[in-house]
């Protein structure tokens, strides 16, 4: 198999006021480049991002779980939608970090994850907010990163980390010899 490159981008990178940022072609070309040398795991924050846009109501009347929920297929769609013209295809994989705890449940998540790398899918891997409230925190998905980078033997990670959002960049500590972060 092909080296296994995760790429970490968080809501900050795609939103930004609030408002979805459509131009992302330096994003979207590097993980295209990326995927024609490597094979490519993505983990996405910006469910809620994307469920809180176009409510019929105020997003304050919806739980974050129930913003989650809406804005996960959202989420996913955005993907496909900008990798599809490449050849790219995209999976979801939800996890929760008690997932990650079960080693039965680790077993299934990295037969899976190999079995859509080998069929030449991007995983796009988020936390399954619907189920776990407790990973509504903000770094949940960076937790998620760490896990994965050292449960599936990545090789590379890239993290997308906004300005005022660095100090997250402590949660790798233990994979700084293959995290590139890329500052916004």
């Amino acid at each position: 198999m092909k080296n296994i490159v995760l790429i970490k981008i968080g809501a900050e990178k795609l939103f930004q006021n609030g408002k979805l940022v459509h131009d992302q072609v330096e994003l979207f070309d590097t993980i295209q480049k990326l995927h024609s040398k490597n094979k490519v795991i993505i983990v996405a924050s910006g469910a809620i991002n994307f469920g809180s846009t176009d409510l019929p109501t105020r997003p304050d009347d919806y739980s974050l779980s129930a913003l989650s929920s809406i804005g996960q297929p959202q989420l996913i769609k955005y993907y496909e939608d900008n990798l599809k013209d490449n050849g790219i295809r995209v999976a979801q994989c939800l996890i929760t970090h008690s997932n990650l705890q079960l080693p039965k449940f680790m077993e299934n998540i990295q037969n899976v994850i190999h079995e859509l790398l080998e069929c030449d899918y991007i995983p796009i891997v988020n936390s399954n907010d619907t189920v776990s409230e407790k990973e509504l925190n903000g770094g949940d998905n960076h937790q998620l990163s760490l896990k994965l980078i050292e449960f599936l033997g990545i090789e590379k990670a890239i993290v997308y980390l906004s300005k005022s959002l660095l100090h997250h960049k402590s949660v790798y500590q233990k994979v700084l010899d293959k995290t590139e972060f890329i500052e916004f």
